[in-house]
């Protein structure tokens, strides 16, 4: 039921119900798992709210924070990150973590969705996109962080494929008991 000329709360939003109106807007009551009402997102709220920054000025800054060679805007590179039909503005190939978070930080400050990209084997996967400005991509993490082999116990990078992996715990006589579709 509706109620007249009060705010009414729902679960991540709020609005004014108009005292004309004896009906309540669409998401009242019915908020998604995220706790934004759909009705809200499909209308282009809160999650597809433009940059602060140009693309230009952006792909600028994070050059500054990752370097020159971490940052492209290249058409094939953009249209080989695409996902789910999605292409991105910007990919950005950190090397190190410092390098991710500065990234990151860079793209908070201008308001810039972000996806991350490892392998590019599941991209279809999971709940598609609505917006997406800029790929991180993690091909560079491709290192073997520490390999305590008496204790069966490896930390890598996200961009190591397995078979590298495998290639760097054979050398010990050991392995990963993962059999993946797509090891390279």
């Amino acid at each position: 039921t509706a109620v007249r000329g009060v705010r009414v709360a729902c679960t991540g939003c709020i609005v004014a119900v108009s005292l004309r109106s004896a009906t309540p807007p669409s998401c009242v009551g019915r908020a998604s798992p995220d706790r934004f009402c759909r009705s809200r997102l499909r209308a282009g709220g809160r999650f597809a709210a433009a940059m602060k920054f140009t693309p230009d000025h952006l792909a600028q800054k994070l050059a500054a924070e990752l370097g020159e060679g971490c940052v492209s805007a290249e058409a094939s590179t953009r249209a080989f990150h695409r996902i789910d039909g999605l292409q991105p503005i910007l990919v950005c190939l950190p090397e190190t973590a410092e390098q991710l978070a500065a990234g990151l930080r860079v793209c908070s400050e201008a308001g810039a969705t972000v996806a991350p990209y490892g392998g590019g084997t599941a991209m279809a996967i999971g709940n598609a996109a609505r917006h997406m400005d800029v790929v991180f991509d993690f091909t560079r993490f491709n290192r073997v962080i520490e390999h305590d082999d008496a204790n069966l116990t490896a930390t890598v990078g996200a961009g190591i494929s397995l078979n590298g992996l495998q290639v760097t715990l054979a050398r010990q006589k050991q392995f990963l008991p993962l059999d993946a579709p797509h090891p390279d």
